[in-house]
């Protein structure tokens, strides 16, 4: 839970974001868990706390795929994302950088990134979000081995 929560803000700061969102792969790889969202209405939130990882939506295509997806403008989510505007909308964004978390090559989930205002993602603000992306991976996966660990010394 610290570990999400420092995720969250300090992506945000990082990227210079008003949104956040940390969601990890279930364990079956099935679907995606939000863990932590800054700047979500909720009943957005409440919509898209879990859902099938084989969705078409930006978090989804990205821990399938394992690449970036970077949304510039409200037309760009339109051209791929129609149907996913009234949740932007509601959100008042504009621009997605989502990004996989991913740690030895195995997605554990994704960090996404979100602007009140159409942004181009030029080649080093991308650099920037995979940088990140796998610092916040590395960090969630130790935080996962501490508590397997913990739980292990106490059996």
């Amino acid at each position: 839970d610290e570990v999400a929560d420092a995720v969250v803000h300090h992506a945000a700061a990082a990227f210079g974001a008003t949104g956040v969102v940390l969601a990890r792969l279930s364990a079956d790889g099935a679907a995606l868990e939000i863990v932590r969202a800054l700047d979500m209405p909720e009943h957005v939130g409440a919509t898209w706390r879990r859902f099938p990882v084989r969705a078409d939506a930006p978090l989804a295509d990205a821990a399938r795929s394992g690449t970036p997806v970077y949304l510039e403008s409200r037309d760009a989510w339109a051209a791929r994302y129609p149907h996913l505007l009234p949740a932007l909308d509601a959100t008042g964004h504009h621009a997605n950088a989502v990004v996989p978390l991913v740690v030895d090559g195995r997605v554990l989930g994704v960090l996404g990134a979100a602007f009140t205002a159409p942004r181009t993602f030029d080649a080093e603000d991308r650099a920037v979000a995979v940088a990140v992306a796998q610092l916040c991976a590395q960090g969630l996966d130790r935080a996962r081995l501490f508590e397997a660990e913990r739980a292990a010394r106490s059996e």
